[in-house]
């Protein structure tokens, strides 16, 4: 074994070293990706997780908060003057669609809250497979606000991975808006996207009406868009 490295460069050295590292990384990972599962499996939920809120809602709520949207859409779809207000409760049931979600099973959440002029778009996903850290579960924490006058959005990552982030509010115009968008039907999740989503007839519809749109704002409690 000695013989073998003393043959080798230290390039080959250094490359070694990190294959060797990758492997242990690969090993542990799985370990504690398996032992996650176990402890949920007896009831064992990492701090994370347990403190993560889950929205309750309801099928009657879920068509209530719905049924807001549709008749909206269909005011801008016929030329109507209109106005959407949806609150925390409504966005919550809007994303769940009338399910209580169960976050002790793996997967993706979500879970929105309305602060004074900001929508909290908090996550967590899990447990997923990661080399180097020891928590198993992703965590984020995202603020949304909007512009009343430019009809922009704004998203800002406040906390990843446990850890406070300093990040540069960033600007979209308002039919970039992931969280617009899937409310008005034009995306199945407002979290992330999947592939050709731009070619469905869903999200052309979506893009549509928020070209009608001439205001939007978060006021006491709500989000509020107007056309």
């Amino acid at each position: 074994m000695f013989v073998f490295l003393n043959n080798l460069s230290w390039l080959d050295k250094i490359g070694l070293f990190f294959a060797v590292l990758c492997v242990y990384s690969n090993i542990i990972g799985f370990i504690r990706y398996r032992l996650t599962l176990f402890n949920l499996s007896k009831g064992k939920v990492i701090k994370s997780l347990e403190e993560f809120p889950v929205h309750t809602t309801s099928p009657d709520g879920y068509l209530t908060s719905k049924k807001k949207v549709e008749e909206f859409a269909n005011s801008l779809l016929t030329g109507q003057k209109a106005e959407l207000s949806l609150n925390q409760e409504d966005i919550n049931n809007l994303y769940t669609k009338g399910i209580v979600l169960n976050k002790y099973i793996t997967g993706k959440y979500l879970y929105y809250q309305i602060q004074k002029d900001l929508i909290i778009e908090k996550l967590i996903e899990g447990p997923v497979f990661f080399f180097f850290s020891s928590n198993p579960y992703r965590a984020r924490t995202k603020e949304i606000s909007f512009s009343h006058q430019k009809l922009e959005c704004y998203r800002r990552i406040t906390e990843e991975y446990g850890r406070k982030i300093k990040e540069t509010k960033q600007s979209f115009p308002l039919d970039a808006s992931v969280l617009i968008l899937f409310i008005l039907g034009g995306l199945r999740s407002p979290d992330g996207t999947f592939y050709g989503y731009q070619e469905t007839v869903e999200y052309q519809k979506a893009t549509s009406l928020i070209k009608k749109i001439n205001s939007v704002e978060i006021s006491n409690g709500h989000l509020i868009l107007r056309a």
